[in-house]
Formats: structure tokens, sequence, C-alpha cells
């Protein structure tokens, strides 16, 4: 007799411009498939909504799995020349 064993679900929580959290969260394979789907979707994330990153902000998609502990962060932020920013005191 074969016994299926689902999938594991893996959830993205999303912090910066917008913090959404997923709370249905998405079948993988394993960590790898599900942290390659989450660069994925940091990309097309930028992709559509470059504003999300502005200079002041960054990006970040946690994963964590069905039992709520942490996998991995992928994080996008953006550094400036700190000689280009505007001075406060003019």
């Amino acid at each position: 007799m074969w016994h299926l064993r689902a999938m594991p679900k893996y959830f993205f929580k999303t912090h910066g411009a917008q913090n959404l959290k997923d709370d249905e969260g998405i079948d993988f394979p394993d960590a790898d498939a599900a942290r390659l789907e989450a660069v994925k979707f940091v990309g097309t994330c930028l992709n559509d909504r470059p504003y999300l990153l502005s200079e002041s902000r960054d990006l970040r998609v946690e994963l964590r799995n069905e039992n709520g502990e942490f996998v991995s962060m992928i994080t996008v932020f953006v550094t400036n020349d700190p000689a280009r920013q505007p001075d406060p005191h003019r």
C-alpha cells in the first residue's frame, strides 16, 4: 500500500513598502524549491512595481516552513553615495 505524503507548505512574508503576510502557504517539495521561488517572487515584485524599493527602503521576503520555523530571507536594499545626499542644513 502506498502512502502519499503531502508536500510541505512554505509561507512568504514581505517587509518594506508593503508588508504582506501569506496565511495560506504554498506547497513545495523542499526548502530549496521554496527559496528559489522566493527569489523569483522578489524579482517579479521589483519588475512589476519598482517603486517598492525607494532610496530609504529595502524589500525583504521572509520564508518560513509550516511549523513557523525560519528558513531564509531574501533582502534587496539600496545604498546611496553619502556625498550625493542633500545637505539637511540647507
